[in-house]
């Protein structure tokens, strides 16, 4: 049988299958006997009825799970709604200041609610927060800081003791967004019940491959959650989503399996990348590398896209950086033999 893509100029054959390395998304399905866990789950729903049963027993595992009572707990759909809901709860109370990079959502929907927004430039090149430049900023003003750790697009993680001492030193609310924490084992939920003003938020899509599902939550003081509970949509979190997020929490060993081999896969991306003339790549404790190019990202961007090869872009406030995602082996190969050619 003959190849239904042969008529096809070559960079349309490539394009037909992309290579996607621009979602930090996990190249990795969910195994079969986990699917059919899912399938038996959701057959037990009712779906004419709203979701109370499912939202409250998902709360409940999720509390067996991290060990924080329910009322420390609120979950929703996908980490961005969890964003928006505590901004329009607690974002009017001061200043919304974003050490920047950072995940580009915080900006956008914090300039959307018409909030008082502060960017304040991490430390070039080692991408370090510059604390007593936040610090200085701050005062003793209420607002809220929101922090990605480790953090997105640069791929390090800011020491705990640097957010300890914004805690310490400011009256902020501190906002630690780890939905990348299974890549590097850093995570500061110990530090929740001796803080009333840390907030941490986490996410399926990352490290349990599961982003197709939209499911994250936050934990923090009781306090905290019952401000923010109030501005929640009262079924934020559709029965589908919460009883396969039951069903991944029992089997998150299964679903964080894949991790040390998107581990090494990075390490192996990281230096073949380095290898490449007048390429910096930056140290990852994500799913996902930083690179600076020695030109203008933008062209070649588009010049990969057309062989079928999907990277992020970071905008004009970083002209000649691109973010990679790891993907496949071979996805990985097609990435750096054509970023060889072009370059």
């Amino acid at each position: 049988m003959s190849n239904t893509n042969s008529a096809l100029p070559p960079n349309q054959v490539a394009a037909a299958v992309p290579a996607r390395l621009h979602a930090n998304e996990s190249p990795y399905g969910v195994p079969a006997d986990i699917w059919q866990e899912i399938e038996e789950q959701l057959a037990t729903l009712e779906l004419n009825r709203y979701p109370n049963r499912a939202m409250r027993l998902f709360h409940q595992a999720l509390s067996e799970h991290t060990g924080f009572p329910e009322e420390m707990i609120l979950a929703g759909n996908g980490l961005e709604e969890i964003i928006l809901l505590l901004l329009v709860a607690l974002g009017r109370k001061g200043r919304v200041i974003l050490p920047t990079p950072t995940f580009f959502v915080y900006q956008q929907v914090a300039t959307a609610l018409d909030l008082s927004v502060v960017e304040l430039p991490l430390i070039a090149e080692s991408w370090q927060l510059n604390i007593p430049l936040i610090v200085e900023e701050a005062g003793q003003e209420e607002g809220l800081i929101i922090i990605c750790r480790p953090n997105n697009p640069t791929g390090n993680v800011f020491p705990r003791e640097d957010i300890l001492r914004l805690l310490k030193e400011t009256k902020l609310t501190v906002v630690v967004d780890e939905a990348y924490y299974g890549f590097s084992e850093e995570t500061m939920l110990e530090d929740v019940p001796h803080h009333d003003r840390l907030i941490i938020l986490r996410t399926f899509s990352k490290t349990y491959g599961l982003a197709g599902i939209r499911l994250g939550y936050l934990i923090a003081h009781p306090q905290l959650v019952e401000i923010i509970d109030k501005v929640r949509p009262t079924f934020n979190l559709n029965a589908l989503t919460a009883t396969i997020g039951r069903v991944a929490l029992r089997r998150q060993q299964e679903l964080f399996a894949p991790l040390p081999t998107v581990i090494a896969e990075r390490n192996w991306l990281a230096a073949e990348l380095a290898g490449i003339p007048e390429v910096t790549v930056y140290p990852s404790e994500t799913n996902f590398i930083l690179i600076k190019l020695p030109c203008a990202a933008a062209p070649l961007w588009q010049e990969l896209r057309q062989v079928g090869i999907y990277v992020r872009q970071l905008g004009e406030e970083m002209p000649n950086y691109l973010r990679i995602s790891v993907g496949l082996r071979l996805e990985n190969e097609k990435l750096v033999s054509a970023l060889r050619q072009l370059l």
